[in-house]
């Protein structure tokens, strides 16, 4: 919902939207292997739906599951840990998405300005970066309650 509304206050008109199923990015039992074949000819088939969305000009309100107001986003105390194999190759510096990680010193993490959203984990070619083992343990508890079964791929139009 956000998204949309920002993509809608930029100009854009959002006439779709795909909730897609992938492999969580650091507790990989879940959804492993996804998207397979099955999803990719699902998805498939929602372009196809989409287009000829576009192609009629069936220009209408899209209604997305969400929030408004949104969710506030209060912070999270998950951030993740540096490890002796950081090697400081700033990969994860030049991807964190809200700049938490600095060039300078890309062993550590600003937890003011961290989100939790772990793609430094996911791209570390050292697995300098990580979350301690009971955290881990901890999630997999708590995504094992509803992820364990096989999730659809949604489309909204």
């Amino acid at each position: 919902v956000e998204l949309q509304d920002i993509a809608a206050e930029n100009g854009f008109v959002p006439v779709a939207g795909v909730g897609a199923i992938a492999e969580h990015s650091l507790i990989r039992k879940f959804g492993a292997g996804r998207p397979d074949t099955s999803d990719v000819e699902e998805l498939n088939v929602f372009a196809s739906r989409i287009i000829v969305k576009l192609n009629n000009e069936q220009i209408s309100s899209l209604s997305l599951p969400g929030n408004h107001p949104y969710k506030v986003f209060s912070g999270s105390s998950v951030r993740p840990l540096t490890n002796d194999s950081c090697v400081k190759c700033k990969l994860c510096a030049w991807n964190c998405p809200v700049e938490a990680i600095s060039e300078d010193k890309p062993n550590l993490t600003d937890h003011d300005k961290c989100i939790s959203c772990m793609r430094c984990i996911s791209i570390c070619p050292n697995q300098a970066r990580y979350l301690a083992p009971e955290l881990i343990e901890m999630f997999t508890e708590k995504l094992s309650a509803v992820a364990s079964e096989r999730k659809s791929n949604s489309l909204y139009i």
